[in-house]
């Protein structure tokens, strides 16, 4: 019959080693959410950019418009 094991105990340097290791896996997560919220900000922007360049070739400035 085979014996139980007993759980090891981690030393410092495993914890200190797996705690920096999460600590970069949390910023690079972070860094590509952020890159990505910046991405649609700049898209929203370069639409609404877009826009209002369309709105004033077509139609106008307002100022230009008679009622």
């Amino acid at each position: 019959m085979a014996q139980p094991v007993e759980p090891r105990e981690s030393s410092l340097l495993t914890r200190l080693a797996v705690g920096a290791l999460v600590l970069v896996a949390l910023w690079l997560l972070a860094g590509v959410l952020v890159g990505f919220v910046f991405t649609i900000l700049r898209t929203l922007l370069f639409l609404g950019l877009f826009a209002v360049v369309a709105w004033i070739v077509l139609i106008g400035p307002p100022d230009r418009r008679k009622h």
